[in-house]
Parts: structure tokens; sequence; C-alpha cells
């Protein structure tokens, strides 16, 4: 059986976990995020306790209203420090945003905070976040319509 999502964006599977984590967008509200598992229904817009326990898959952040998540990463080689070790990167395109989600658990899949990492002139479509990825040197690579962001610590 294949896991069911509505709109899958962008997914990632980061080495430390070997784990498969996906953004989802949602018209109006319920852009999610997602650890995806075999045989599960992630049941877009749908209340988790809707769909049968043992098939719900684990929705990690259900954002209402919406981010329009377009890019999510882990950062492996801590070029911004030890404590950015578990922490997933997303990008929201609606408030032209990037933020940190940190995780815990075996599997960093307990959210314990969601913080704002960077922000983008989100003055009409050119800075508005697509994708980001991890550059060889441990910094954040963020794409937008007309340019190809570097984020580093220093």
């Amino acid at each position: 059986m294949v896991p069911r999502t509505s709109q899958p964006v962008r997914h990632h599977v980061p080495a430390a976990t070997g784990g498969l984590f996906a953004s989802e967008n949602g018209p109006t509200a319920d852009d999610e995020l997602d650890f995806i598992q075999p045989a599960k229904n992630y049941e877009w817009g749908a209340p988790p306790e809707t769909v049968p326990g043992a098939l719900a898959g684990h929705r990690m952040i259900d954002w209402t209203p919406v981010i329009v998540p377009t890019g999510i990463t882990f950062l492996r080689r801590g070029a911004f420090g030890d404590e950015y070790a578990s922490s997933l990167f997303v990008a929201g395109y609606d408030q032209a945003d990037l933020r940190r989600v940190v995780l815990s658990g075996p599997q960093f899949t307990d959210v314990d905070d969601e913080l704002p990492f960077a922000r983008f002139d989100n003055t009409g479509i050119g800075n508005k976040p697509l994708d980001l990825a991890e550059a060889p040197d441990g910094s954040l690579y963020v794409s937008t319509f007309t340019a190809i962001w570097r984020i580093s610590r220093y």
C-alpha cells in the first residue's frame, strides 16, 4: 500500500534517521509537515481522529493559516553550531520566510519548537523562497525566483 498524501511539495531523508519527511500544501488551510511511514494515510484536511488509528500517519505540524511550505531540509554539517543539528528548516512562500523546527526523539519526530530563522523582502514574488538545500560547507542555499542565496552563520 502506498501512503496517501494530498499535494506533497518536498521530501527529505536525513541520514541521521533514515526517515522520510514531507511537506504538503492545502488550498486555504492545513499545510502540513508529515513523517511518512509505509501503509499510512495522511488524510489532508481531516482531523487525525477521523482516520482509523492504525492507519493514521504522523502529522508533525498543521499550519493554519497556511505558510505554503515549498522546501524542507536538515543541516548535517554543523555550520550553524551543534544546537541546530536536530533542526529541520522550512521555506514558507506565503510570508517569504524560513523557519527552524527544533526536533527530538529517536527519529526526530517530536516537535519541540518552531522559530523564525530568516525573512526575505515580501514585496512582490521575486524573493519568495522556492526551495532550500544544504551547501557543501554546511551553510544553507535558498532559491527564489530571482536568485540563489547562501545563508551562513557569520
